[in-house]
This record gives C-alpha cells, structure tokens and sequence, in this order.
C-alpha cells in the first residue's frame, strides 16, 4: 500500500516521524529555549543521524540538519568538549555526504554585503512581498563551472524546480534533457522578477511553515533573440545554424529588465536589482538557455512566507509522540 508520496505507507510515516523531529528541534532553537537544554537536542540530532541516513536524498532535510548546527553553534556559547564531539559527528556527516553529492553549499552570513544583494533583488520585486529571504547557500559545483560557457551578457536570474528535485540538480547542474516543453520550447527557464519563478516553484513537504528552494544563476545569454509572444519553435532560432549561431538564446517581451542594466558583480554579471514598482504593470521577462553550458549555479535561495499559519503553535506545543 502507497501514501500519497508513492512511497510504501510505513516508509512514508518514518519518513514523516523523522521530519517531525528534525522540526521539533529546530523550532525549539528558533524559540530561544532554556540554554541548559541546547545540549539534550543536540544530543537527539546524534540519534537521529542513522536515521536520516536513511532518506538524507532530500536537499531540504539536509538543509534542516545544516540550520540546527548552525543554531546549535550559535546558542552553545560556553566551551563544551562534550558538545564539540557532537558537532563533529554531525559535520563529518554533512562532510561526506557533500562528497558524494559533488558539490558544495556553504551558508552565507545574513549580515554580509552579499546576503543583502539577494535580498535586495528579492526585495525589487513588490508581487514576492508575502515571501522573505531567511537563508542562502552559496554553490561550488565544479564540474559545472569547468563547463561553464563564459558567453557576453551574462545575468543573475531566479531559477525554481516544480519537483523539487534539489539532489540531482545540485549534483549534476541544470539539465536541458529533463527540461519540460514550455511556451518558447524544451529549455532551460530564467526570469529577473522573483514572483516569476515562485509561480513554478512548491513548498518543502518536509517543512511545517510554507517554505520553497529557489536558485540564483549566472546564465551566459550572449545575443537574445527577443519574441512579442510565445512560440515554441524559439529553439529554432539559436541551434538552426551550429556554424554561423545568429543567437545563443531567447527571451519574452517583459517591462522590467529592459529598463535597466543593474548591478555588476565581480564576475561581470548583471544583477537587476531596480525595484519594478516604477514601472506599471511590470512584467517578468523569462530567459531561455538551450545549452546546459550557459548557466551556473550560483545560490540556493530559502524563502518563506511571511504570514504564520494558525497550526504553527499548535505544532510547537505539542512533541511528537
């Protein structure tokens, strides 16, 4: 018998029993607990390692378990020798799975000049209000950047996955093969309005609080050919001629980033970071890439919305069973 996951029903209620208290501990830090008991949920994170081992080929558990360290780092204030056992445990655990994701994630301080240009660029966008920035990860995929196409007109753009498949995306980059046929064809979808890729994007299961994944990419557009309209033979217009490319990609007539360049980061790449609140009826213009070559991925973006559900104290005062 299956769950509505298509899992087997007693996989899926594991599966639900170890969210459940990976939530728990978590919400405990994020309510500043009692001091005194920073090291009894550290010590359950220990236990539950085995288990988690058991469906770590989630990206937003991993990221769970990484924001429990962090919170556990940031509270233990007072030399532990005990606590320190514990935290190595957990990231020579984190460690390896990373090695074997072959790509690395290292959170960005939310007090640093670059945490602050993405939320700014979040910010731009009125329609994202209900949504916040909490947590970005800056990505180091080396296989990807190796094959990096270094193209002119090169933009940081939202990227979101419907299926929330973090683990092969972050392992293998993004793939046009598994690209869906969209209104401009089989490829790769960017957009400069965060909104835009929020409508493609799906809560984490695992998570109690509506809370989504998105990317940020550099995507290398060299020359764009630009369409009034949807068509989905776009791709013709950048692969028809392989030896004499007219265009290396396509994008949609949108208001909001052909009134601007925006800013210019340290690798050349364009940020549109003016707020869309001067332009009336600002759309998004989506970007499309047919070649995995022409884009790398830059964050791993956590946004969550901004109102509280009602069932959010209920879950806080109640531990699992």
């Amino acid at each position: 018998m299956k769950n509505g996951s298509g899992l087997p029903t007693e996989l899926g209620n594991t599966q639900n029993l170890i969210w459940r208290k990976l939530a728990y501990i978590l919400e405990q830090l994020a309510t500043r607990v009692d001091e005194k008991k920073i090291d009894e949920y550290s010590a359950q994170l220990i236990e539950l390692l085995p288990e988690i081992s058991e469906v770590f080929d989630r990206i937003d558990c991993l990221c769970k378990v990484g924001f429990i360290m962090d919170a556990l780092r940031r509270y233990h204030k007072q030399y532990s020798s005990c606590f320190e056992v514990r935290r190595m445990a957990m990231r020579s655990f984190v460690d390896e799975y990373f090695t074997q994701l072959q790509c690395h994630l290292e959170p960005i301080s939310t007090t640093s000049p670059e945490f602050s240009r993405i939320t700014d660029y979040w910010s731009a966008d009125s329609s994202a209000a209900n949504w916040k920035v909490v947590n970005a990860f800056r990505i180091q995929n080396k296989i990807e950047s190796r094959a990096f196409t270094k193209l002119n007109n090169r933009k940081v753009l939202w990227h979101a996955s419907r299926g929330n498949n973090w683990v092969p995306i972050l392992r293998y980059g993004l793939c046009i093969e598994h690209a869906r046929n969209g209104l401009f064809g089989a490829g790769l979808y960017f957009a400069d309005m965060p909104s835009k890729s929020l409508q493609y994007s799906r809560d984490l299961k695992s998570i109690i609080h509506p809370t989504r994944l998105l990317l940020l990419c550099e995507v290398a557009l060299g020359r764009t050919k630009q369409f009034s309209s949807s068509d989905r033979r776009a791709e013709a217009y950048v692969n028809k001629f392989p030896h004499l490319r007219l265009f290396d990609s396509c994008s949609s007539d949108g208001t909001y980033a052909e009134n601007f360049d925006g800013f210019v980061d340290d690798n050349g790449a364009i940020w549109p970071t003016v707020s869309a609140c001067s332009f009336s009826h600002a759309e998004s213009t989506q970007y499309i890439i047919y070649d995995n070559t022409q884009a790398k991925m830059r964050y791993l973006v956590r946004v969550e919305e901004t109102c509280e559900p009602l069932m959010r104290n209920s879950f806080l005062s109640t531990r699992w069973n």
